[in-house]
């Protein structure tokens, strides 16, 4: 029981870094789309 408590955690913390490195680079698409229609403006 504990393992699989233990194992869980893992796997959520795996998950929260997934999200969170998506999270990075959706922000970093965003500002580079930003600066892409700055220029073509």
């Amino acid at each position: 029981m504990s393992i699989c408590r233990r194992h869980f955690a893992n796997a959520t913390q795996l998950v929260n870094k997934v999200f969170e490195s998506t999270d990075e680079l959706s922000s970093i698409s965003e500002m580079t789309a930003h600066k892409q229609t700055k220029q073509l403006k």
